[in-house]
């Protein structure tokens, strides 16, 4: 099962390179935007909501690999986007990647009204090996793990608005960045199908660091949590801070983030992954949402990078109603990846998480924040 992960952490690469070619040429950037549809907004309180072709495109591809090295994974590959594109001319093409270069460059063709220059630098993009040292620690894993029971879920590029609009020269505030291109992630995350539970996750952070010459560089990080197994590609650890700082959205209600700032201090940042990723890190003590603004593909993985620390990603309102009494025992109510949270949800909010979250490195934390709701 070690070979799956190193797959994902070089398919992360992959994303994240090609994440960064659309980035670095402007004309082919401007192609590459569409508005999505109004049913397929995240949130109304989002005012600008995009999905780009570079979206579907690391989709399809993570999805394509997967199919030539697993094949019997590739058809329990999840993610955000479907695979129909409308270009400017009102001609909606199915993506697909194809054997060849010269196959996949002209559906891109297509796509992009028959720019041929731009249709082959991603279809030479999504065909070329990229080199990432996995390390001995990935390659040693031993892992027992059944792929009939694996599902993976995708957010080619979490953070989309600051992916289109996000400015290069952001500076971070106590090593957190409020909003910019760090704050764009490719998230893969794998869990479960019986359980639910996440398992292995992968997150690729394209946008780290702008060199001196222009150009960025990114990083992959990666957990796994199974059976007996925690590993990482970071170190745990502890805060011993008696206060909590927690991160949250900028849209988050005033009643709760009044409530947050009674255990320390509250702070906040753009992109559902990026705030998690501060969790893991330990930049935060933990991220909330109060209500059903985040989707199963922007927590799946993160939630398996927590997990093989020792912490995790509690649905707020079910934990909440579970630890009504103060002197109860902590009761969590994990987040699940296998089934959607309510059969009546429709196709917008299907797969979003309803109760709202908090993700969390310790489960001192976790009760802090619990009981102040309680």
């Amino acid at each position: 099962m070690a070979a799956l992960l190193e797959c994902l952490i070089k398919l992360s690469e992959k994303a994240g390179n090609l994440a960064r070619i659309i980035r670095s040429e402007n004309a082919l950037f401007q192609l590459l935007v569409e508005r999505k549809d109004d049913i397929l907004k995240n949130d109304d309180s989002f005012v600008q909501d995009f999905k780009t072709l570079g979206d579907v495109l690391i989709q399809e591809m993570i999805r394509f690999e997967i199919q030539k090295k697993f094949a019997n994974l590739a058809e329990r590959v999840y993610g955000e986007e479907t695979n129909k594109f409308t270009n400017t001319l009102g001609d909606t093409v199915t993506v697909s990647i194809q054997p060849t270069v010269s196959q996949t460059a002209e559906i891109l063709n297509k796509i992009l009204n028959s720019n041929k220059e731009a249709a082959q630098l991603l279809a030479q993009a999504l065909h070329e090996d990229v080199t990432v040292e996995v390390g001995s620690k990935v390659k040693s894993l031993d892992l027992d793990m059944d792929f009939d029971s694996l599902g993976i879920w995708i957010d080619p590029i979490d953070g989309t608005s600051e992916f289109i609009k996000g400015k290069s020269d952001s500076e971070p505030e106590e090593g957190i960045y409020p909003s910019g291109l760090q704050c764009a992630l490719v998230l893969i995350g794998v869990f479960d199908i019986h359980t639910g539970e996440p398992v292995m996750g992968v997150i690729n952070q394209p946008f780290t660091e702008n060199t001196e010459d222009g150009r960025w560089q990114g990083r992959v990080l990666w957990g796994v949590c199974h059976k007996d197994v925690m590993a990482s590609s970071f170190s745990a650890r502890q805060s011993t801070n008696n206060s909590i700082k927690c991160i949250v959205s900028s849209a988050e209600k005033e009643e709760y983030t009044t409530n947050l700032s009674k255990l320390g201090k509250v702070c906040t940042s753009c992109g559902a992954g990026y705030k998690m990723l501060c969790v893991i890190e330990e930049l935060v003590d933990a991220y909330f949402v109060s209500k059903g603004q985040t989707y199963k593909w922007d927590t799946c993985a993160p939630h398996a990078l927590l997990r093989s620390i020792g912490g995790g990603i509690v649905d707020f309102e079910a934990t909440v109603k579970c630890n009504q009494s103060r002197e109860a025992r902590l009761q969590k109510k994990e987040l699940v990846y296998h089934k959607p949270d309510a059969d009546d949800l429709d196709e917008k909010n299907r797969w979003s998480n309803t109760g709202g979250l908090i993700a969390y490195r310790g489960e001192e934390c976790l009760e802090k924040i619990i009981h102040a709701f309680c």
